[in-house]
């Protein structure tokens, strides 16, 4: 490998290739920083971001969007502890 082969970024979130050509990422300021890692902690995650991180726009929002997160967690809890019962079988 050449020296001038540029470093692949990984998206934190979804671990897919971030492609710099693209429009479709953003680097992380402190304020978004601060909006993924609380978004970690009420999902349990072990997620931790630094300022500078550059992540997919459509990740970020889908991670830090409260719908998501309450979905996210009620499935976690609820997988495999609940078996969904019918009318039929009451």
């Amino acid at each position: 490998m050449s020296a001038s082969t540029s470093r692949q970024d990984l998206c934190p979130i979804c671990k897919e290739e971030i492609e710099i050509s693209k429009n479709n990422w953003v680097a992380i300021q402190w304020k978004g920083v601060k909006g993924i890692n609380e978004a970690s902690v009420k999902r349990k995650d072990n997620l931790v971001i630094e300022a500078g991180t550059k992540v997919h726009k459509k990740c970020r929002q889908h991670y830090t969007n409260d719908k998501s997160i309450k979905s996210y967690v009620e499935k976690q809890s609820c997988s495999s502890v609940q078996k969904r019962t019918t009318r039929q079988s009451s």
